[in-house]
């Protein structure tokens, strides 16, 4: 696949090393209720394990007894908390 950046794109990406075709770093990620899909960006936890990209959570109005919070990065590969 060609590069279409500029280079001062390619300079700035090398700088920061953002990877082409890779979601770039944001200090947010995407909480999303996994039983009615409401989602929104929200600061990242201290809590939040490397590499996430999506938290899956159920929000106040699905919360019952028991709340499961799944983890996810950029690929939508589950991470497991360690």
């Amino acid at each position: 696949m060609k590069d279409t950046r500029s280079p001062i794109e390619r300079l700035i990406d090398k700088a920061t090393g953002y990877v082409p075709g890779t979601p770039p770093s944001w200090p947010h990620v995407t909480l999303r209720c996994p039983k009615c899909d409401k989602h929104r960006f929200v600061p990242r936890d201290d809590s939040d394990p490397n590499g996430t990209f999506r938290v899956d959570a159920n929000c106040p109005g699905c919360a019952g007894d028991y709340q499961e919070i799944r983890y996810f990065d950029s690929q939508g590969k589950e991470i497991i908390p360690q």
